[in-house]
């Protein structure tokens, strides 16, 4: 009698199941422009549950210091510097490489003319970064996969600069950039259930019963119980 209690008890806690999320990010050390990074990110462990939604967070930053000046020592020059980055994605998995083309990152600054006096100089120092938000709840067949593994992000940095003056202008320039990316999976947990064994107890995850097994239940349960009446009845 014990045994079908636990087995019942089991099969009440299946009956409800509980949203959960879990994600999986990477961060790329700066590094100077241009350059490539290779990320990976974990995908969604199907036993875990059913997945309900998958939202992926890209981020791109750079940091520029540049530097402009004359370097005549009696006459006035006029310098003009625009430099622009851009920061690409893209993934092993070929259905999400459709939605991150949409996510490509550019930034611009531009100096405006400016009018240098004799020896002069001017700096700049610009720290620019953009986040992209993408909604890949179309694509859960791609993320859920029986034991997990992980998928490749890659970011990819360009930059580029051009510069106006006179023959006596010069310009630096030094630029890092990096990058980041966070995948979040939203599911529904997987039902857990208790069988007894010999020695111990057993859990995993179990299908909620559907209403014909829950009436199967019920009468198996109304027998047990007319079936104890009896036998009290004839006892006594």
């Amino acid at each position: 009698m014990k045994k079908i209690g636990w087995v019942i008890v089991g099969m009440a806690l299946s009956a409800g199941t509980q949203a959960a999320t879990l994600s999986y990010d990477f961060t790329s050390d700066q590094a100077l422009t241009d350059f490539t990074f290779d990320g990976r990110l974990g995908l969604f462990d199907s036993a875990l549950g059913t997945l309900t939604g998958v939202t992926l967070e890209v981020y791109g930053e750079f940091t520029t210091a540049l530097a402009i000046g004359n370097t005549s020592t009696n006459a006035r020059g006029t310098v003009r510097a625009l430099y622009d980055f851009s920061m690409l994605f893209s993934s092993s998995l070929a259905p999400l490489n459709e939605l991150l083309t949409e996510t490509q990152m550019e930034w611009q600054k531009d100096t405006g003319k400016q009018q240098l006096e004799p020896s002069q100089t001017m700096s700049w120092a610009d720290t620019e970064s953009h986040a992209g938000f993408i909604d890949v709840s179309s694509l859960l067949s791609s993320f859920a996969v029986a034991g997990g593994g992980d998928f490749d992000l890659s970011c990819t940095s360009n930059t580029s600069t051009m510069v106006a003056m006179g023959g006596n202008g010069w310009f630096s320039q030094t630029t890092l950039g990096a990058c980041s990316a966070t995948v979040t999976y939203t599911y529904d947990e997987a039902p857990l259930y208790t069988l007894p064994i010999e020695g111990g107890f057993s859990g995993g995850p179990m299908p909620v019963p559907e209403p014909p097994s829950l009436a199967v239940l019920g009468l198996g349960l109304a027998y047990m119980a007319a079936r104890g009446r009896a036998r009290k009845a004839g006892a006594a």
